[in-house]
This record gives structure tokens, sequence and C-alpha cells, in this order.
């Protein structure tokens, strides 16, 4: 199985990208796995992908999860895609690693 770190990019700048595949609609709000295939984490939320109410439940799952205020979070590819690339302010790579590491162990 792949590791979370082998799919987290880091700019110059000290952002963290995270390339995610987004499953609107699921019965919970949560990160289900990582897709080695696409090389994308995983997340599922409740919200349907309407008026960005799915954009806006993942980012509030990723805030929940990263311990890191929804405001250094921001969806900068795929605002109408499953698939998306979401961009982490104020964190550090190992640090995303463990937290998703740490959710993924649990399911």
């Amino acid at each position: 199985m792949a590791e979370i770190s082998s799919i987290i990019q880091e700019s110059l700048d000290g952002n963290i990208f995270l390339p995610i595949e987004v499953q609107p609609n699921a019965s919970r709000d949560s990160i289900i796995g990582l897709n080695e295939w696409r090389g994308r984490l995983q997340v599922a939320v409740k919200a349907q992908p309407q008026k960005g109410a799915a954009n806006k439940a993942v980012i509030r799952l990723l805030s929940e999860i990263l311990e890191i205020p929804s405001i250094d979070l921001e969806i900068t590819q795929g605002h109408t895609s499953r698939q998306k690339m979401v961009k982490l302010k104020n964190i550090s790579a190992p640090d995303v690693s463990k937290s998703v590491n740490k959710i993924l162990s649990q399911e």
C-alpha cells in the first residue's frame, strides 16, 4: 500500500498541496482511503455536489482532521470535479501525513 507522504506535494513557499478524490452523497464524512492508482486521498462527504456544498464539506472535514483553521485550506483545482487539489497553509508535510495516517489506521 502506498504511503500518504508519496502524494503530498510541497511548494517552495512552504505550502502543501494534497490531491484528493471526493465521493459526495456518502453516508458519513470521512477519509476513506488512498487511491494508489490515481495518487489521491479519497474523501467521502454527505453533502451533495450542488452549489459548492460538497467543497465546503471537504474543507470543513480536512480542517477538523488536520486541526488547522479552514481559512488555511483552499481548493485550487477541480471546483466542479471529483478530483481536486487542496492547498494547505501553516502545516508541515509530516504533520499532514501523521494526521491522515491516524485516521486511515482507524478505518
